[in-house]
């Protein structure tokens, strides 16, 4: 498995046949979509909550997730778009960050939770699960799409890159850091800690939805600041750090005070 990785060239394009081409990167996509429904779907089902009202937030959540990662990653390539604005509705092509479809996530989930009368934290815990999930399954997109890896390595679970997806100081090296595979691995990780808070949380009978949202939030922040500082593609920096990587800073800080606070608290009342 490992050398086969570092020896294969992935092709994006999953089938074509005159007109009609599907992508890889599609295909992976709907796949992390289903899987972080059927378990948000699941989950909501053993709090007792309504199947409907849940698929229905799931939907759109989705809808505008997408329009949110896609507009933030334009956002942060304005001086690409601005000469190919084309190329925004070229899904296809990757260009999905995530920051963005969790911004646009909680801005939809504040307005659905009020017209359907839930409540906002269990909502976004019970999302966080499912979100993970997608997040460790749409990662393999960025394989097949030859994108978000990480510098030289010829270590055994390196991937080969074509030379003309190198960046040019590295046109001479033929196997990089899969960062996509690290973050894959981490969200799935992060789906497993989560989903073990909520059944903790079921047999204890005692709930804290808002703690199991936050934890999400700082785990996932955490693991992205790690892999940004692994990738060679170029990003917008503000004091050497990636622009993602400030995002995760400024989402890890206040994150960490409420925690610290909570355990502070605790203690003086133990």
């Amino acid at each position: 498995m490992m050398q086969f990785l570092a020896q294969f060239n992935p092709d994006p394009v999953f089938f074509k046949a005159g007109p009609i081409t599907l992508y890889w990167y599609g295909l992976i996509l709907v796949a992390a979509m289903i899987g972080g429904i059927m378990s948000v779907l699941s989950l909501g089902k053993r709090y007792g909550l309504p199947v409907d009202r849940i698929f229905d937030i799931a939907f759109w959540l989705i809808v505008w997730g997408i329009v949110g990662a896609r507009f933030y990653h334009v956002f942060l390539e304005y001086d690409y778009y601005i000469n190919q604005p084309i190329a925004i509705f070229k899904l296809w092509q990757g260009g999905l960050a995530i920051h963005g479809a969790i911004l646009a996530g909680i801005g939809a989930l504040i307005l659905l939770a009020r017209k359907y009368r839930l409540d906002f934290w269990q909502m976004a815990s019970i999302l966080a699960v499912g979100l993970s999930l997608g997040q460790a399954i749409g990662r393999w997109g960025n394989y097949f799409n030859q994108e978000l890896f990480g510098y030289p390595t010829t270590l055994p679970w390196a991937i080969a890159i074509e030379p003309k997806n190198r960046p040019l100081e590295f046109a001479m090296n033929k196997t990089f850091h899969p960062v996509f595979l690290y973050e894959s691995i981490g969200c799935l990780v992060i789906f497993l800690f989560l989903s073990y808070f909520h059944r903790r949380f079921m047999r204890e009978k005692r709930a804290d939805y808002k703690i199991i949202f936050l934890i999400y939030l700082g785990m996932y922040a955490i693991l992205r600041f790690f892999t940004e500082s692994m990738r060679v593609d170029p990003a917008h920096e503000i004091l050497g750090l990636r622009f993602p990587q400030v995002v995760s800073l400024i989402i890890v800080v206040p994150i960490a005070f409420v925690m610290l606070k909570r355990i502070y608290k605790k203690s003086r009342q133990s």
